[in-house]
């Protein structure tokens, strides 16, 4: 897989902010090895692009659910949600 081919996968997220003022709880359905969408409907008014933080994602496998994270900057900020892109260390 290429780093930015898209991969359905439906699962809940949560952003964390770097600087401790935001959490924002969403979903997305699907990402890539370079970011994933958050969907979600409560964005607060001053969340901005480029801001950083860690990103959470829901994995389950046989009937345990785990979280697994990545450091991550907002590239961007639309109505529904943030696309959110991972900064791996295996790029």
């Amino acid at each position: 897989m290429k780093r930015d081919d898209r991969i359905p996968f439906s699962t809940r997220l949560r952003f964390e902010s770097d600087d401790g003022r935001h959490v924002i709880n969403g979903t997305t359905s699907d990402v890539s090895m370079s970011g994933a969408f958050l969907s979600s409907d409560e964005l607060p008014a001053d969340i901005k692009e480029g801001m950083e933080g860690v990103v959470f994602v829901e994995m389950s496998k046989g009937g345990n659910t785990f979280e697994v994270s990545f450091h991550c900057t907002i590239a961007r900020v639309t109505p529904r949600g943030l696309g959110l892109n991972f900064e791996n260390e295996f790029e």
